[in-house]
Order: C-alpha cells, then sequence, then structure tokens
C-alpha cells in the first residue's frame, strides 16, 4: 500500500491532536427533535409547492367541476400546511434551547420563520460558536449554488456578536481585542 503523501500524513496528525485535546460540546437538543423538525418542513415545502401547481392548474380550468376540484384541493393544501405549522411550533415548543434560538433569529431583521427553521435544521451549532469559530463553520461559507447574504448575515449575528468598534465586520476580519 502506498504511503500518503506528507500533507496528508500532516492533516492526519493535525486532525488527530486535534481530537485528542478538544472535548465536544454537551448538546442537549436531540438530533430526534431536529429530524421531526426536517420531516415537517420539507413536507410543507413539498405542500407549497402542491400549492403553486394546483392555483396554476386552476387559472387553466374552464369546467366548472375542473375548477371546483382545484378549489377543494387548494383548501385541502391550505389545511395541511397549517396543520404542519401546528406541528412544527408545537415540537419547537418542546425545546426550550430549541425555541430560544428560533426567537433570537426570528428578531433579526429579514429573518422570518421559515428561514429561521431552515437555519435551525441545516446549521445545527448554530448558538454555541463564539467569533473565533464563526468564520469556520461550513455555514459561514456556502457554495455559491446556496449563497444568500441575508443568511449569512444571520449566522453571524446569532452564533456570535460583532464587536463595537467594528459592527459591520464578519468575525473573521474583526481585530482580537483578548488581553494578551
Amino acid at each position: 500500500m502506498p504511503k500518503p503523501p506528507a500533507a496528508d500524513a500532516f492533516d492526519a496528525a493535525m486532525l488527530a491532536r486535534m481530537g485528542a485535546l478538544l472535548t465536544p460540546p454537551v448538546r442537549p437538543i436531540t438530533a430526534q427533535a431536529i429530524d421531526e423538525i426536517k420531516e415537517f418542513h420539507i413536507a410543507r415545502l413539498a405542500l407549497v409547492k402542491d400549492r403553486t401547481a394546483a392555483k396554476n392548474r386552476e387559472h387553466a380550468c374552464r369546467s366548472p367541476l375542473l375548477k371546483r376540484h382545484a378549489t377543494q384541493r387548494l383548501a385541502q393544501i391550505d389545511r395541511q400546511i397549517a396543520a404542519i405549522d401546528t406541528a412544527l411550533k408545537a415540537r419547537l415548543r418542546s425545546e426550550p434551547e430549541l425555541l430560544v434560538r428560533f426567537e433570537i433569529l426570528v428578531s433579526i431583521p429579514g429573518i422570518g420563520a421559515l428561514t429561521a427553521f431552515t437555519m435551525l435544521i441545516e446549521i445545527p451549532e448554530l448558538g454555541q460558536l463564539d467569533n473565533k469559530q464563526v468564520p469556520a463553520s461550513p455555514a459561514w461559507h456556502p457554495s455559491p449554488a446556496t449563497a444568500d447574504s441575508t443568511a449569512a448575515a444571520a449566522i453571524s449575528a446569532a452564533a456570535a456578536p460583532s464587536c463595537a468598534k467594528h459592527s459591520t465586520c464578519p468575525p473573521s476580519l474583526q481585530p482580537d481585542t483578548s488581553p494578551t
């Protein structure tokens, strides 16, 4: 078996040392809670797509029977979305720490409930990072396909407060003001 290149060996040694020195934080939020919220969220997104398609079909219908069916389907979809919203809120209330994170996110201008749910699902470490950890988070470096400046700003604001002197700087560019 060929030996790994020097860079791979160095990376492996650094990762092993880091794992030995760092203790992962205790996470009181259960993976089950995030999984359930994610399942509700995905189902809700699918229903929104269904609603859009049903509205388009309703506008194209000329037959009174088909128009009535489209109207009934739209009402059904709206009831299902409302039921999912109720279940999402109930699940969120059952996890106090998750509820606090959600409330912080929705307090940020431009972040609504759906964006907050998406952020909680996709970035479970949100709210547990400090200024030095935020730039290293994968959420801080979204792929070009999913880049969203509002979400990046919200991640920064929710994860770690910016310094008073450079309030518009991302945490990675803020000066280190810790005493030496």
